[in-house]
């Protein structure tokens, strides 16, 4: 996705999970340091730290997302409460962005 094309609060209401794919490990700060600033900024609730997947690990992504999963289980579980209609989204959760 170009976020750049995107309208000034173009993903207001709407929850987003940071996910950046990078070539070394280098650049794994670069998710919670500019990505996710970035969806905010553009109106999102971002309600967990993002996660910076390695292209040399997208054939174990399961090993990979488990971890992340578990970590952040809780954050998800509340915002999914809140998706409800009348909550934080005013819409159902499953059109989160």
């Amino acid at each position: 996705m170009f976020l750049d094309r995107l309208p000034h609060r173009a993903l207001d209401r709407a929850a987003a999970l940071p996910l950046m794919l990078m070539g070394t490990p280098e650049h794994a700060r670069a998710v919670d340091a500019y990505l996710s600033p970035l969806l905010a900024e553009l109106g999102a609730t971002v309600p967990v730290p993002g996660l910076a997947v390695l292209e040399s690990d997208l054939g174990r992504l399961e090993d990979v997302l488990s971890p992340w999963a578990d970590q952040v289980a809780g954050a998800l579980g509340e915002l999914g409460a809140l998706g409800r209609p009348g909550g934080l989204s005013g819409r159902p959760a499953a059109q989160a962005v």
